[in-house]
């Protein structure tokens, strides 16, 4: 048994707490705006609104005009509410869990294959139980914390790096992932 460690991490988070509130709006394009009006612009949108061109940096006025465009204001309530549901998941599996950043947290799995089974199932039960909060995210199990981090940041879905082999692994990621939130 070796040690390991989960990270959740819930990639454009401010859209995922949204959708998590208004699930009806996943199969449209949808832009989350920051900023107070008149100035308001993109922060993050859904890869229907990226098809679409809509970029983060663009303008309210810039990007109102396209067909089906649903826009929301960012809501702090909103992001509260679903890191809290994130913890909470954490904490459903294991009691000692680092609170990272909103949409990222750690959880030590230390002593957890009794109870749960090996990590890879580990994994793939904190992706579903993630999902079933209305969060999608990517899971990374590695037997330490920071490359768990950097594995859900860097690869989608569920991600397991056995231990000797997270330069392996991580050695091909931009540069932009390993420096993300530092």
């Amino acid at each position: 048994m070796m040690n390991g460690f989960a990270c959740i991490f819930v990639p454009d988070f401010p859209l995922e707490a949204l959708l998590r509130a208004e699930p009806e709006l996943r199969s449209q394009p949808v832009a989350v705006l920051e900023g107070k009006a008149p100035l308001q612009k993109v922060f993050v949108g859904n890869e229907k609104a990226r098809h679409a061109g809509i970029e983060p940096g663009k303008t309210k006025p810039q990007v109102e005009a396209c067909a089906g465009l649903v826009l929301r204001n960012r809501s702090p309530l909103q992001e509260t509410a679903a890191h809290a549901a994130l913890l909470d998941c954490a904490q459903s599996f294991s009691p000692r869990v680092e609170d990272r950043e909103y949409g990222t947290v750690v959880l030590d799995l230390d002593g957890l294959e009794q109870l749960f089974g090996p990590f890879p199932k580990i994994a793939r039960a904190l992706a579903r139980r993630t999902s079933a909060l209305g969060l999608e995210a990517h899971v990374a199990v590695a037997s330490n914390p920071d490359t768990a981090v950097l594995a859900a940041r860097g690869f989608s879905g569920v991600t397991v790096i056995p231990g000797g082999k997270e330069a392996e692994q991580l050695g091909g990621l931009p540069v932009e992932v390993l420096f993300m939130g530092s």
